[in-house]
């Protein structure tokens, strides 16, 4: 019987604090290994807002392409936060910042065709663009659907955002209404109006929508939160937010 030689083991070559030299199992590229470099990195790094994207809160449809995975555990009608493996039947958040943006489209769920948006609420772009403060798609009208009689009709959609405090998750979350759940929106932005953003708390449950029944809106409740939480969701967000 004979055995093969083991190969040398390769000595690990050592990196100054401003030079980190690749190895051949290195997960990274040996492009980016001078970003790596030890001496480089901070406990304060310069973000803008370009550089960060919040853990989105959303309620699950049952349109939703995660419902088709025969693993998952989440079920429509639940409320998700990215990265998470299970959906929960309510959600307790603290709104800390809000934002408003609008936008018109036509077409039906999943391929529906923007014309003019604005990330603003205030200027449109594309058709028709300009003021939205009296562009006539901005203007509530009577639906022209003989099936909807009576009923009204906002073709240019508000759309309403906030970074939030989720209880739960103990995280900062983005969740945004709108469409059905503008409704949600206008009731919790009654409280921003009235105590201010930070100074309460949203408890959300999910109801299936009037009509067909095929779709979720989310449904708030205001319980008193306790000073401690209300202590958390303002530390939680960051000084240049």
């Amino acid at each position: 019987m004979t055995f093969k030689k083991a190969p040398k083991e390769e000595k690990p070559v050592t990196a100054t604090s401003q030079e980190l030299v690749p190895q051949d199992n290195d997960i990274f590229d040996p492009i980016e290994a001078p970003a790596l470099a030890p001496g480089v990195f901070t406990d304060a790094p310069d973000l803008d807002a370009s550089d960060i994207e919040w853990a989105r809160l959303s309620l699950v449809q049952p349109q939703a392409d995660i419902l088709t995975d025969p693993e998952s555990k989440i079920r429509a009608g639940t409320f998700l936060i990215k990265g998470d493996v299970e959906g929960s039947r309510k959600v307790t958040i603290v709104p800390l910042k809000m934002h408003l943006s609008r936008r018109y489209a036509t077409g039906p769920f999943g391929s529906e065709v923007v014309h003019c948006q604005s990330n603003d609420a205030k200027t449109g772009v594309g058709d028709p663009g300009g003021d939205c403060k009296t562009c006539p798609m901005a203007q509530w009208i009577e639906d022209p659907d003989p099936k909807r009689a009576g009923k009204r009709l906002l073709r240019c959609s508000p759309s309403y955002h906030y970074i939030a405090y989720s209880v739960e998750a103990n995280q900062l979350v983005a969740v945004s209404f709108s469409k059905t759940a503008t409704s949600a929106a206008k009731d919790i932005n009654g409280r921003v109006a009235t105590f201010g953003l930070g100074k309460f708390m949203v408890e959300l449950t999910a109801t299936k929508g009037k009509g067909d029944g095929n779709y979720f809106v989310p449904v708030p409740r205001f319980p008193r939160p306790s000073p401690e939480v209300l202590d958390d969701a303002r530390l939680s967000l960051p000084p240049s937010t």
